[in-house]
């Protein structure tokens, strides 16, 4: 009678191209559910119930390992899942063997870029220098690689707010915007415009801001004589004293600040 004493020796066939010595595996975070990572093969060479072999799952693993080809696998969520096999055979006592396989979620571009702010709001001081930095946006991508690099541009449409937005700038690389002229909070005290983020995977995901500016007030006018210019002219020609009496009694100014700054 055949004496049993040979545990099953195990073999893994990967479904991407690696190295049996590497025991690692790459699996796209969209594979389908029922996806094969991995297929275990196991010999052993005595016979009968002593030959034959089940596989399991190491009692070290979690539940979101055995539940790999079960549910969608997220990279973001869980990169990897080191899982060890085990092939067991039938013999009393049973022997076994069992092998660690570390498989690798790897990414694709799954999530658009996210603002940190929206909207945004910004109040900027008027009379600033043309060509400076006057305000600044970001974005974050939850993927890696180029699947992660952002590109920022500003949306232009052919409305009014394509005007407003023609004399503003932005880096298209860390979407810091500059103005090209100086704001009068005289003539425009606010606007708003949108900026675009997207991501470089393939196909290219993005998403939008609006921001809002509001220009704040500086005191860059001074007081202008609205009245009564007329009446002071009447009087060129008057003797000083005359001229002293309506001067002090009608000439009236006002500081255009009150109305304008």
């Amino acid at each position: 009678m055949k004496q049993y004493e040979l545990s099953p020796c195990l073999f893994m066939y990967f479904t991407s191209q690696q190295s049996i010595d590497s025991y690692h595996a790459d699996l796209k975070e969209n594979a389908p559910i029922g996806t094969t990572a991995i297929r275990v093969n196991a010999t052993d060479a005595d016979e009968g119930s002593n030959g034959d072999v089940v596989y399991s799952f190491g009692n070290d693993v979690d539940a979101r390992v055995r539940a790999l080809t079960k549910s969608r696998l997220d990279r973001e969520q869980q990169s990897q899942y080191v899982v060890t096999i085990v092939a067991k055979d039938a013999g009393e006592p049973s022997l076994s063997s069992d092998k660690t396989i570390q498989i690798v979620v790897s990414d694709v571009n799954d999530n658009s870029p996210e603002f940190s702010q929206n909207p945004y709001t910004f109040y900027i001081t008027e009379t600033n220098s043309p060509g400076s930095s006057i305000l600044s946006v970001t974005a974050r991508d939850d993927d890696e690689g180029s699947n992660a690099h952002i590109t920022y541009h500003i949306f232009r449409d052919r409305g009014g707010e394509n005007l407003l937005s023609s004399f503003l700038n932005i880096n298209s690389e860390n979407g810091d915007i500059v103005a090209l002229k100086s704001f009068d909070f005289e003539t425009l005290k606010t606007f708003h415009f949108h900026v675009v983020a997207s991501d470089s995977g393939t196909p290219s995901l993005s998403s939008n801001v609006t921001v809002n500016v509001f220009i704040l007030d500086q005191n860059d006018n001074a007081p202008v004589i609205l009245y009564p210019v007329s009446q002071i002219v009447r009087k060129v020609k008057a003797d000083l004293h005359d001229i002293l009496k309506v001067t002090w009694g009608y000439i009236v100014s006002e500081d255009v600040n009150t109305k304008l700054d």
